[in-house]
């Protein structure tokens, strides 16, 4: 990022020695200032370093001076300076409202230089949400989770972090309106509200309907859902585990039948019922009661198998009921457009 700060540092230097005395000249939204000249002096140096440490890579410190700055003097340049500091020291809300200032505000900037803060716009933009609200009542006052954002027509777009938020629109005369928003980083989402005249409704404000994504799966599920998987890969490993040694046990207990088979007469069975101590009887019986048990455990292991993949089965195959869509609904689609492209969303 080292290449962006180094074009605006020499950016913020040249234009600002070229620029007329500091106090004249303010532009619109700017904080009117006092044209005395240890003012202009302040914000000279403000500005001038700011632009020495962001080519440093120091851009907290840049941040701090570039705003300071911005106070004693709204200036497009500075507050696009201000904003390259902020996306760097990670607060892309602030910055996209800087360099939005900066492109409503600048009209001296080169091509060039304002093509270098677009692509820092870009970059902002695609770590938070843009939400542009309109609404057809002028005047009427738009607010963010209750905190005013200013009144419609709203100058800029409101640029907020990825989260939830509740947007209303209020207006003397008219009915309130509000909308529950998802937002997700990178998207660009239109809220349009229409405010009924007072009277012409008998209840409370309309609640528009909400830009949301589906419900996340409750907290459970997931859990849930990997320790039975995990018991079934768990299950499958023992009952492979003591098959494989209860085979091992079959060959032995084989190998002992056929070692005896060899050294007695076939009018003289080996190890007949009821005859419990005849000695060639002794080992053979005690390898088949170990491969006997080395199977059981073996039907264990694929028993919980079993278990644990009916369970993660079970678990996949039920939507919880936040998750299930209303039959009767209608669809509705809504298609936004971000900086990758198009976006729909909505219920089929």
């Amino acid at each position: 990022m080292r290449g962006s700060a180094l074009t605006l540092g020499l950016m913020a230097s040249g234009v600002l020695v070229s620029a007329p005395v500091l106090g004249q000249g303010a532009k619109a939204g700017a904080t009117p200032q006092p044209a005395a000249s240890d003012v202009a002096t302040r914000v000279q140096k403000l500005y001038v370093d700011g632009a020495f440490w962001a080519d440093k890579g120091q851009y907290e410190k840049a941040r701090a001076l570039f705003e300071e700055a911005f106070k004693l003097d709204a200036r497009p340049q500075i507050a696009a300076n201000l904003g390259n500091a902020e996306l760097e020291v990670g607060k892309p809300r602030e910055a996209a409202e800087h360099f939005d200032y900066f492109f409503r505000e600048d009209k001296t900037a080169t091509p060039a230089e304002r093509a270098a803060i677009e692509d820092l716009q870009k970059k902002a933009l695609a770590k938070i949400g843009t939400l542009r609200v309109t609404v057809d009542v002028p005047g009427a006052e738009v607010f963010v989770d209750g905190r005013s954002v200013g009144k419609a027509p709203l100058a800029s777009p409101i640029y907020v972090d990825p989260g939830n938020y509740t947007i209303e629109a209020k207006a003397p005369g008219h009915v309130p309106a509000s909308r529950l928003t998802a937002v997700a980083a990178g998207a660009q989402l239109p809220i349009d509200f229409k405010l009924a005249a007072a009277g012409e409704t008998g209840g409370p404000g309309p609640i528009g309907p909400p830009i949301v994504p589906p419900p996340t799966e409750q907290g459970w599920r997931k859990p849930l859902m990997y320790t039975s998987i995990g018991l079934g890969v768990l299950g499958l490993g023992v009952g492979i585990g003591f098959t494989v040694a209860a085979e091992g046990k079959n060959q032995e207990v084989d190998d002992e039948v056929l070692y005896w088979q060899v050294r007695t007469s076939t009018a003289n069975p080996i190890c007949p019922l009821g005859v419990e101590n005849d000695p060639r009887c002794v080992k053979l019986n005690k390898l088949i009661d170990e491969r006997d048990s080395l199977m059981r455990f073996g039907i264990v292991g694929y028993a919980l198998a079993g278990v644990g993949a009916a369970g993660a089965i079970a678990i996949a195959l039920t939507t919880p009921k936040s998750l299930k869509a209303d039959e009767n609904k209608a669809p509705t689609v809504m298609v936004v457009p971000t900086l990758s492209g198009l976006v729909a969303f909505g219920s089929f």
